[in-house]
């Protein structure tokens, strides 16, 4: 099976150096949504702007799939 990375920006860039073997790049992009997913729920008590992404490289190092996920809060007016 091919070995894909999952890189993932939030905040700071965490590169994957150890990878995961998938059957193919579909189950490599599902994996990808399936972090963000896992990622937000961390953030939700969270303010302000934040922009979490997961890129998919190859077994090659290249880059294949980006896949991203913004977050905005803010008050629309002052709570009483």
């Amino acid at each position: 099976m091919p070995r894909f990375f999952f890189d993932v920006t939030d905040r700071e860039l965490i590169v994957d150096n150890s990878g995961d073997e998938l059957p193919d790049a579909n189950a490599a992009r599902i994996k990808a949504i399936s972090k963000l997913s896992d990622i937000n729920k961390d953030v939700v008590g969270d303010t302000g702007n934040r922009e979490l992404v997961v890129v998919i490289r190859g077994d090659k190092g290249q880059a294949i799939y980006r896949a991203s996920l913004s977050f905005k809060a803010g008050w629309v007016s002052e709570p009483t």
